[in-house]
């Protein structure tokens, strides 16, 4: 992925929102990425002296080297090991990229996770203080953790680095601009300004992003308007697009427009992230579903099938699906792949076996149903089982099932039918 080595120190210098009193160190990357190899300077000591550190990153792609048990987090910041002395900033895993803040003790670090994360292919403020009780993450000017330490900063025997440190965490392909070190904790108010000018445009646009997320209130309108706003900063737009992202990654990205899914699944169409690029398509068949449109949604599962065959669920959405759509033949093929596949649950490829005998054919061994059986093409499992049972002999004649509520059949219990 192509970065922009812009310095984003300079653009805030311009603003005047650089910290510039208590700096011990400033550190000019100039975008420069890193891997396994990382920048190296003297070690620092603080005991019990409070420090911040602020750091501008962009995470690429999942690094050569792994942490402990071949964890795919990535290092950030590390002053000595960071574990049993002195401290660092890290992101616990490449999906999540959560930052974590962590001064080192003899028996082990203590630390804190921030709930933000940071967006992948885009600029980050990364911003960590210690005033001698508390310790705060900021992520892009915005407080996203905060805990009590009242100990001390062990002094170092190793020096400070930027990018990979060893020490159980892995590595990240990222690029750096400016990193600073001061001997004071920032206020929150001086982190924000380091990001963003107050009571500018690009801040009222910030703010407004903040209390979406926060707020939990038109979240995704607002990040979708941030995402597309090119007149807003690139670190603030990339932040719109993580909230959006990670909504894929939780399985809830069929709720966004499917204008914007294509959008993230153009730009995230070569990600190494795995399982990524198929959640993705996941969220926007489920999305051009929602927004009634079949033909595309259609064409992703098809796609979905032809690597995964044997997969349930992608399956029997796709034969609903199908169904929905009209196309009844090809829905009960569908139904028929589920049926005959025995790595199957015999429930699972019953309520097939009975789905498909519903369109018009019956597919399996006795679920077979003699009379009219009145249902709708996305009737919940627990419905279809109820019917299944009613149809367990195949010399009786099935009633018709009337059209009711799904929230009737909600607490049915699943049966197991056979087949034979």
């Amino acid at each position: 992925m192509r970065i922009t080595k812009v310095s984003f120190w300079m653009a805030a210098a311009l603003l005047g929102g650089v910290a510039t009193a208590g700096v011990l160190h400033e550190f000019n990357l100039g975008g420069e990425v890193l891997d396994k190899d990382p920048f190296a300077a003297p070690k620092m000591t603080f005991v019990r002296e409070p420090f911040s550190l602020v750091v501008w990153v962009n995470p690429l792609a999942l690094g050569t080297q792994k942490g402990n048990a071949g964890t795919s987090g990535g290092m950030l910041v590390a002053n000595g090991n960071g574990y049993t002395e002195g401290f660092r900033i890290f992101a616990t895993d490449w999906a999540g990229r959560q930052p974590r803040f962590e001064i080192g003790r003899r028996n082990g670090a203590f630390g804190i996770n921030a709930k933000a994360s940071l967006s992948e292919g885009h600029w980050n403020c990364v911003a960590a203080t210690w005033d001698g009780s508390v310790m705060r993450l900021y992520v892009n000017g915005t407080l996203s953790a905060e805990g009590e330490f009242t100990g001390e900063v062990l002094p170092t025997s190793e020096g400070f680095r930027i990018g990979f440190a060893g020490a159980g965490v892995g590595s990240f392909r990222q690029a750096f601009d400016r990193v600073w070190v001061y001997d004071h904790a920032l206020t929150e108010e001086e982190v924000e300004a380091m990001v963003v000018r107050p009571g500018s445009a690009e801040w009222k646009a910030w703010r407004k992003l903040r209390e979406a997320i926060e707020g939990h209130k038109d979240e995704v309108a607002v990040c979708v308007e941030t995402m597309g706003k090119a007149s807003l900063p690139e670190w603030l737009r990339g932040e719109a697009t993580e909230r959006l992202m990670q909504m894929c990654r939780n399985g809830a990205g069929g709720g966004l427009p499917s204008a914007v899914l294509e959008k993230l699944s153009a730009r995230y169409q070569d990600s190494a992230e795995e399982g990524l690029r198929r959640k993705l398509a996941f969220a926007l068949a489920e999305s051009y579903a929602r927004e009634r449109k079949a033909k595309q949604a259609i064409a992703i599962y098809d796609e979905l099938l032809k690597g995964d065959p044997d997969n349930l669920d992608t399956r029997e959405t796709y034969a609903r699906l199908l169904w929905s759509a009209g196309q009844l033949l090809q829905a009960r093929e569908q139904y028929g792949m589920v049926c005959m596949n025995t790595a199957h649950s015999i429930s699972a490829r019953a309520l097939a076996a009975l789905a498909g005998t519903c369109l018009g054919l019956a597919w399996a061994g006795r679920v077979v149903a003699q009379g009219l059986v009145v249902f709708e093409p996305m009737m919940p499992a627990e419905a279809l089982a109820h019917q299944a049972r009613a149809c367990r002999n195949p010399h009786r004649t099935c009633r018709p099932l009337p059209m009711v509520n799904h929230s009737v059949y909600k607490n049915w219990p699943l049966l197991d039918v056979p087949l034979f």
